[in-house]
């Protein structure tokens, strides 16, 4: 074979072979493409869910769990995030939602964990309370949230919880142990009976020398042998040797009254404001600055003093206006108020969108005067985003 030849046969062979690269990189890329468009639109549709089990952990908390109605892997999620339950309680109204974080964690997606406690004046979790049995179907929005520790992070952990504020930060505990990283938690219930998986994370206390459960109850009997009361700052960050506070990582989450005290006592020993992070049962995390005061009057009538409470919601609720609340974080659309003056801050985006001048009073704080109208907020919510 003459030079001339091998060097043309080399030349189209590796011609052709340049050819099927560049044809496995296309078909390759499409298939990326491809699953990336399914992964985007399973994010936005909502899951229909089956109940595998409940458990009534109290008169008012029960928990339950959920999987795809047919068995397939549902959709990944980070230790702190949550769901939104889509429920049908009126066929003439768009579907009421309500954010629950999801309790426990694991890598393998097969069940989700959900803790709901009926509140007295929750129309949703009412809804829930006598509707989700196992064999009960649900629709839900797919895990979202960026209430989520780096899972790069190497310094040590602080988990604070307030009643059922404990299920992000038992997921947490799920991810974060096992990798060896300090972790602390503290849980503050009402009774024994809603320290919910007490009995799991003191075996995982007694198993992992890098794990502190501290379980306290607010309104013990006298069988409680434990913690009672309403723990301090200094009490919950007693895990801690005082000089390495300035390096802990916070995660605190419950109401808000308790939460941003801590979070205050904490700061004033010296831990990171930065790293200092509150899920106020899904609300937004509220700027530190205290504006000078604001009056709002609610229907012409109630007039109410602003003075730096976290969101509007929580002003009115301090100051016993009767306004209608779920979830507490944008995504139920039960406390829908109509801004007829004034301007308010925008704490964080609301999963729900309403009409024009229409505010959610758990996602903004007054900045100025406001004048504002209670209406029926699943008449003035149009759509989730």
């Amino acid at each position: 074979m003459s030079v001339a030849l091998w060097l043309l046969l080399s030349a189209a062979v590796i011609a052709f072979a340049w050819v099927v690269v560049l044809q496995l990189q296309g078909t390759i890329s499409g298939v990326r493409t491809i699953r990336h468009a399914r992964d985007q639109r399973r994010q936005r549709t909502p899951l229909t869910m089956v109940v595998t089990s409940r458990h009534d952990l109290s008169d008012s908390l029960f928990r339950v769990t959920l999987a795809d109605r047919k068995r397939r892997r549902l959709p990944p999620w980070l230790p702190g995030q949550y769901v939104t339950l889509l429920v049908d309680d009126d066929p003439s109204r768009p579907a009421l939602r309500r954010a629950y974080s999801l309790a426990r964690w694991s890598a393998d997606a097969r069940e989700y964990e959900l803790v709901i406690r009926q509140e007295p004046l929750g129309r949703v979790s009412r809804v829930l309370g006598t509707s989700l049995y196992a064999g009960s179907v649900i629709r839900l929005a797919p895990p979202r949230g960026d209430f989520v520790p780096s899972p790069f992070s190497k310094r040590p952990l602080l988990l604070v919880a307030g009643g059922v504020g404990i299920t992000p930060l038992r997921a947490m505990v799920d991810a974060i142990v096992p990798t060896g990283r300090q972790v602390a938690l503290v849980h503050v219930a009402r009774t024994a009976e809603e320290l919910v998986g007490v009995a799991g994370l003191r075996a995982l206390q007694e198993a992992v020398d890098s794990f502190t459960y501290t379980p306290v109850v607010s309104r013990p009997n006298m069988a409680w042998p434990g913690m009672t009361g309403r723990p301090t700052a200094e009490q919950i960050a007693a895990s801690f040797d005082v000089r390495d506070l300035p390096e802990l990582d916070v995660y605190l989450c419950g109401p808000e009254p308790m939460m941003w005290s801590l979070r205050e006592g904490l700061v004033a020993m010296g831990v990171n404001a930065e790293r200092c992070h509150i899920e106020s049962f899904g609300s937004a995390a509220a700027s530190e600055t205290v504006a000078a005061p604001h009056q709002l009057a609610v229907d012409g009538a109630t007039v109410v003093t602003w003075g730096g409470e976290p969101t509007l919601l929580h002003c009115l609720e301090q100051h016993g206006v009767a306004i209608e609340r779920d979830c507490g974080g944008g995504s139920c659309g039960s406390c829908a108020l109509r801004l007829c003056a004034g301007t308010v801050e925008h704490l964080r985006e609301p999963e729900w969108q309403g009409d024009a001048g229409v505010i959610l009073a758990c996602c903004v704080r007054p900045r100025s005067d406001l004048n504002l109208a209670l209406l029926d907020a699943p008449a003035a919510v149009t759509n989730m985003r």
